[in-house]
């Protein structure tokens, strides 16, 4: 939060230092000089929020509301980029693998294939991407103990593997080996 008349530079100035070297940190321009001008030069600059300064003492609620604001956007802007680069360093190790490897939803629906596995389906990485697995439902329908996939979920479980008697589209009858381990994404 920076005021916008300030001794040897103005807010807009003080704004163009800070982006130089944190590019992302939300900055709010909160000022008593408001004009048009100084709106748009600050907006030209990356500025979060602008406010002017009112009489009285609302205002203070409403900066206090908008700090909170930009605050908890920031926050979770940075939470998305954390997840995006799990996954991406995900993805890499999954591509990499040598046999079918993917990573499947809570749900049991692909999230990410390699190519291994898209070439026994017969298919590509992204039309596989988002559909439902037939390996999940196969080990929910052939365990005697319970969901199986929903205790790896839920953490009750730090593993499941095992061979599963199953059809395979294109492939016919088989028996698949198979090891599945979490990976926790917040």
């Amino acid at each position: 939060v920076s005021d916008y008349d300030m001794p040897g530079r103005n807010g807009i100035e003080f704004l163009e230092t800070v982006r130089e070297e944190y590019p992302d940190l939300p900055f709010i321009l909160y000022t008593g000089k408001g004009s048009e001008e100084v709106a748009s030069d600050a907006v030209s600059a990356g500025v979060t929020e602008y406010l002017q300064k009112e009489s009285g003492t609302d205002h203070y609620a409403l900066l206090a509301n908008r700090i909170g604001n930009v605050v908890e956007s920031y926050r979770s802007q940075r939470r998305l980029a954390e997840r995006n680069e799990d996954l991406r360093r995900y993805k890499h190790m999954i591509n990499a693998m040598n046999e079918a490897a993917c990573i499947y939803d809570a749900d049991g629906r692909f999230e990410i294939v390699n190519e291994y596995l898209a070439d026994w389906y017969n298919t590509t990485r992204e039309a596989l991407t988002g559909r439902q697995s037939n390996l999940i439902p196969s080990i929910r329908e052939q365990s005697a103990d319970g969901d199986p996939y929903q205790a790896l979920l839920d953490g009750r479980r730090d593993q499941l593997s095992g061979e599963i008697e199953v059809e395979f589209p294109d492939h016919g009858y088989g028996v698949l080996e198979y090891r599945l381990t979490p990976i926790v994404v917040d």
